[in-house]
């Protein structure tokens, strides 16, 4: 990202948009992670994001 400011808050208004795109790339990462590692706990596991359950889970908490 160009001029990058940490906290600023006009980031999420640049990258909203790609959100959809982040949430696949990570669901993607998890479970060829999970897949290729099997039996191994999850908090083992490295590299390791579940980044994507989050963000749904804090979509689903903005629509209540």
């Amino acid at each position: 990202m160009e001029n990058y400011e940490k906290n600023n808050f006009k980031h999420y208004s640049i990258l909203k948009d790609k959100i959809h795109t982040a949430k696949s790339h990570a669901e993607k990462s998890r479970l060829n992670v999970i897949e290729n590692n099997d039996g191994v706990e999850i908090f083992n596991l490295n590299p390791f994001t579940n980044v994507d359950e989050l963000v749904i889970y804090l979509e689903n908490q903005k629509n209540k």
